[in-house]
């Protein structure tokens, strides 16, 4: 038993020992899948923060082929038969010109004008020789009528008569005739629409609503239009829709086209109010300036109004707020509005105002004494006539001397006052230029949109004299976005540049004009006397193409 006890001992012990291994095994092997585990999840957990990497190390990688080689010689010899087909494209010429087929085609026309006026047609009339009067034994009032219907058969028609009246002339070709079809084209283009104010404010209800392009109508019915017919359109959209025009646009067109709206739609003195307020706030003065004595006392007046209605404030009182000095002094003389008007100048009054502006000395610009009542009192051309004489008699430069004596805002409007009251025109002129320059869109429109029916033309005038350039084509050229197209139309239909010519001033001596062809007199029938008889032998009545009379021995 003993031994039996000692032998089985050592058997239990020893599955315990390989049992234990087993466990301590399964134990690394979890810590170490624990391990790989947690590493595994580190990666996962830096892969979702960083939103991953990229894995760039076979970045080199080219996939091999076998006719790799070939297929790059084939792509480059393709490549340069490809430079060498397109080099032969450029050098050759077009065989085939459309500028030659309409010369050509004009010239076809003009020879079958001038052959249509000259050959006479050789049918056969025979009108009139009808059975009943081909008798020889009709009486003499049969003679007179059959001699009268065949006089009226030999007269041309009035068609014809109206195509021989009409001189063809010789057309115009080559570098010449494209010249003649752009002048045509802007002569079309500046043509206003013939108005009528419900076709247009249905035009704008459907842009307003996305039925139709808005920009293209709003120029269509807005900057092609006067003011006066901008104001009924107004008026008229009110009407038929219940709706107020300019709030709908503002909806659909949203705050890019503000300034736009403002010029187009506003009442004028509404919108020289808005100027005046935008000016008083960007520190603009000269913008003022411009304004206030380019308008007389009664646009002063309704200006005024207009301001404190919609800002609940009076401009004098803006002015005393914003402006101090002489500033102050000089636009308040402006806006009182209440100066002569009448157009005559009393040559003794500019006289003694001249000998009082010299005698002031160095203070004569100052606003105080005799220039303060010349604002308040005078006419602008009192003033005009007054600073003419006195730069006559002083023998100085006026602006020079402004520049010398004042500073800073005051320099600035008194320079901006005697510009304006010397030449009007000019000044614009001078003020679109330098705003197109800057990139001042909104000044550009302010000008343009209210001094279109006043004096466009002479501006326009006075632009293409100073800067060798047209008005239009500058502001095509140097604006941008959507107040091109709008300042471009509105010039070109109010200060057209295309004046029509007869194509006569058109052709040129360069080009030589074909002769027309010689001028036939052509073949006329001649006129059947009162002598006369019709016999059976007469060819005409024999041989006619419509119907075949009957012999005289038949008629027996």
């Amino acid at each position: 038993m003993k031994h039996g006890l000692d032998t089985r001992q050592p058997k239990t012990f020893y599955h315990l020992q390989i049992k234990m291994k087993k466990i301590q095994a399964e134990e690394e092997r979890q810590a170490v899948i624990d391990y790989e585990n947690r590493i595994l999840l580190a990666k996962l957990t830096n892969v979702l923060r960083s939103d991953g990497q990229l894995d760039n190390w076979n970045w080199d990688y080219e996939p091999k082929s076998l006719n790799g080689p070939f297929m790059e010689r084939e792509q480059a010899k393709i490549a340069q038969e490809n430079y060498h087909m397109q080099r032969r494209l450029n050098n050759v010429s077009g065989v085939y010109d459309a500028d030659k087929w309409e010369d050509e085609y004009l010239m076809h026309e003009y020879y079958l004008s001038q052959k249509s006026q000259e050959v006479k047609s050789y049918e056969i009339d025979t009108r009139g020789f009808d059975e009943m009067k081909i008798s020889t034994k009709g009486n003499d009032d049969d003679e007179e009528k059959l001699e009268d219907e065949q006089t009226d058969s030999i007269k041309p028609s009035p068609e014809k008569r109206m195509l021989k009246k009409q001189a063809t002339r010789l057309p115009t070709l080559g570098n010449l005739r494209k010249k003649e079809q752009e002048r045509k084209k802007k002569q079309a283009f500046s043509k206003p629409k013939e108005y009528n104010e419900s076709e247009d404010s249905t035009k704008l209800f459907k842009a307003t609503k996305g039925l139709a392009q808005t920009k293209k109508i709003l120029i269509e019915t807005l900057a092609r239009r006067t003011y006066i017919q901008r104001q009924q359109t107004k008026t008229k959209f009110q009407e038929q829709y219940k709706l107020d025009l300019e709030t709908e646009l503002r909806l659909k067109l949203g705050e890019t086209y503000e300034h736009i709206l403002d010029a187009l739609l506003k009442q004028r003195q509404t919108y020289d109010a808005l100027c005046l307020n935008h000016a008083l706030l960007t520190k603009s003065y000269v913008i003022m300036v411009e304004i206030l004595c380019t308008r007389n006392n009664r646009a002063i007046s309704l200006i005024k109004d207009a301001y404190k209605t919609e800002f609940d404030r009076s401009l004098e009182d803006d002015i005393r707020a914003s402006l101090s000095g002489d500033s102050r002094k000089m636009m308040l003389a402006l806006v009182k509005g209440a100066r002569r008007e009448t157009g005559s100048v009393d040559e003794d009054e500019v006289k003694s105002d001249v000998d009082a502006l010299i005698d002031a000395g160095e203070s004569r610009w100052n606003m105080e004494g005799t220039m303060l009542n010349l604002l308040e009192n005078k006419s602008f051309d009192h003033i005009s006539t007054i600073l003419q004489k006195y730069t006559e008699k002083s023998g100085d430069n006026l602006d020079h001397e402004l520049r010398k004596v004042l500073a800073g805002d005051m320099k600035d409007m008194m320079l901006s006052l005697v510009k304006c009251l010397d030449n009007c025109v000019v000044y614009l002129a001078e003020v679109l230029h330098n705003s197109l320059k800057k990139g001042d869109n909104e000044t550009i429109l302010r000008i343009l949109s209210t001094r279109v029916e006043i004096d466009l033309v002479l501006i326009r005038r006075a632009y293409k004299h100073r800067y060798g350039v047209l008005l239009e084509d500058d502001v095509a050229r140097k604006c941008t976005g959507h107040y091109r197209n709008l300042l471009v139309h509105m010039i070109s239909i109010h200060a057209p540049s295309v004046i029509s010519k007869p194509e006569s001033q058109v052709q040129s001596s360069k080009i030589p004009k074909l002769p027309p062809p010689p001028r036939v007199k052509p073949l006329q029938r001649p006129t059947q006397k009162k002598t006369d008889r019709i016999t059976s032998s007469n060819p005409l009545v024999q041989t006619s193409p419509t119907k075949s009379p009957r012999r005289v021995s038949d008629k027996k």
